[in-house]
């Protein structure tokens, strides 16, 4: 399984399958299985502000001119987060290549 996102996103699902698996014939899960609790993370340990805040306009930043996005529905969908850190030494470099056809 390893550092995938549907870990998170199919934990109910799981936790149900696993569930069923362990007690198919014994009761190894006595606990209730019912649906978890969802808590949104909105502290990061990991990043700077800088980053955050660039990793999150990258994400409504179209890709080329004709390119089509709901900035308004990504932006809300987006869970913004703060760093958990008080220095912010951070520097993004660009690079903006134009090709000739």
């Amino acid at each position: 399984m390893g550092d995938d996102v549907d870990n998170i996103r199919e934990f109910d699902d799981r936790l149900h399958r696993f569930a069923e698996e362990l007690n198919r014939d014994a009761d190894r899960v006595t606990f209730p299985t019912t649906t978890a609790a969802s808590k949104q993370l909105t502290r990061n340990y990991r990043s700077t502000q800088s980053i955050l805040r660039f990793s999150t306009q990258a994400l409504t930043a179209r890709a080329t001119n004709s390119e089509l996005l709901d900035v308004e529905a990504i932006s809300e969908a987006v869970t913004r987060l703060k760093a958990d850190t008080d220095h912010d030494e951070s520097r993004i470099d660009t690079v903006v290549r134009k090709y000739l056809l």
